[in-house]
């Protein structure tokens, strides 16, 4: 079947609406014709791949990787770089119309580099030990000898290990670096059914590589150190942390120099991990207080506050469901996961009395149906796309609210 490729939609697909109904397109860049092969139908509509372009877009380029049209991690190497920020800007837009029924002006996107940004990677192991990523909308694995998204490291890691020895005992592990500090790469495995000892012994050629699993005490687990706003801060491993540090320094420098000219001195931080936010927010206003629900990610954020002399963070173990937001809050920052906020936490939010709302978010589905909800009380002032994540369809975008007068 041949059609023309028409807007951009979140999951690096383009829609075209046929006669024989409504595709989305794996592959395809806007205004393309493409020749296209089915490969699933729902109800209302029907998933297809490109089979051929027939007349290709400007903007469509080589990929960088042999390995991009099988392997799941990249859906967008084949567009320059420039046309990905504004298909993600487009896709914001289009959702906040859509679901939020609100208009607005994207600021300039906030973008780094394109290349070996990734300083977190979770991989699985095939059945010949060799580690790999997904292929495209499967679960068949696709072994990577180098990946060009990822931190140089973690490619030097991948290049020189196998697990051949325990093929049925491996399934995936994470993959993390640091920013400073020990030079070693670590290794986190969720479940492990042999000694240290043995592990070690296979990937002892790689050089410093420390392991740590989901079993372990947060003291035994090693550390990730970064430089945040000239802070020192540090994660246990298996914590969550922002893959693109470069780029989450911009993100988090953007939001203190939105506080700075709020003077709110009282600050409140929703999904807090281990202080990205909290820390650095710290040095502009009286009183941080920080919440997570993550035990591990908590206590990482107490250190982090201890070790740099911060007398003026809180932070609080516990869902944020249950945290009640208090009275003399004039800031709140969110930065919820992928499924956004529940609607008991924008209650909340709606029946505090802060002046201010920033909206960190990695969904522009579920950010646009909470800005639905906040706007009930609170006027959209600023959407900006923070691009952590090049080559891919990710998208992390920054929202500030304000209460209406």
């Amino acid at each position: 079947m041949i059609t023309r490729a028409t807007n951009p939609v979140y999951g690096g697909y383009t829609i075209s609406r046929t006669k024989e109904g409504v595709f989305f397109i794996q592959g395809a860049l806007p205004d393309e014709i493409v020749e296209v092969k089915p490969v699933s139908k729902k109800s209302h509509y029907s998933f297809a791949t490109v089979k051929k372009v027939i007349e290709p877009s400007p903007d469509r380029i080589n990929p960088e990787c042999p390995e991009f049209n099988r392997c799941g991690g990249c859906h967008y190497q084949f567009i320059t770089y420039s046309r990905q920020v504004l298909i993600k800007e487009e896709i914001i837009k289009d959702s906040l119309k859509r679901i939020a029924k609100i208009e607005t002006d994207m600021l300039p996107a906030i973008t780094g580099s394109e290349w070996h940004y990734r300083m977190r990677a979770r991989m699985k192991i095939n059945h010949n030990g060799k580690l790999s990523f997904f292929s495209t909308a499967s679960h068949t694995p696709v072994t990577i000898k180098v990946c060009p998204v990822l931190f140089p490291k973690i490619n030097n890691f991948i290049s020189k290990v196998t697990f051949e020895s325990f093929p049925d005992k491996i399934s995936q592990m994470e993959i993390q670096v640091g920013e400073k500090g020990p030079e070693e790469t670590v290794i986190h495995i969720p479940k492990i059914h042999y000694s240290d000892t043995e592990i070690k012994e296979i990937i002892k050629k790689t050089g410093n590589v420390l392991i740590s699993t989901e079993e372990e005490k947060r003291e035994s687990r090693p550390k990730l150190y970064f430089e945040l706003c000239g802070l020192d801060f540090s994660v246990s491993s298996g914590v969550f942390f922002q893959s693109n540090w470069p780029l989450n320094k911009k993100l988090v420098m953007e939001v203190v120099d939105f506080v700075k000219k709020t003077s709110a001195s009282k600050i409140i931080d929703l999904y807090a991990g281990s202080g990205n936010f909290s820390l650095p927010l710290a040095f502009v206003c009286k009183k941080v207080i920080a919440v997570e629900e993550n035990k591990i990610a908590c206590m990482d954020g107490k250190d982090n506050a201890i070790k740099n002399h911060f007398g003026n963070i809180e932070f609080f173990n516990c869902d944020v469901e249950s945290f009640d937001i208090p009275e003399n809050a004039e800031l709140i920052v969110v930065d919820p996961p992928r499924e956004g906020m529940s609607k008991k936490v924008v209650e909340k939010i709606l029946n505090s009395k802060a002046n201010f709302i920033i909206y960190v978010s990695c969904n522009p589905s579920t950010f646009a149906r909470d800005i639905k909800r906040l706007c009930l009380v609170f006027s959209l002032l600023k959407v900006r796309l923070v691009d952590m994540f090049p080559q891919t369809f990710h998208i992390e975008l920054l929202g500030i609210l304000s209460r209406k007068m």
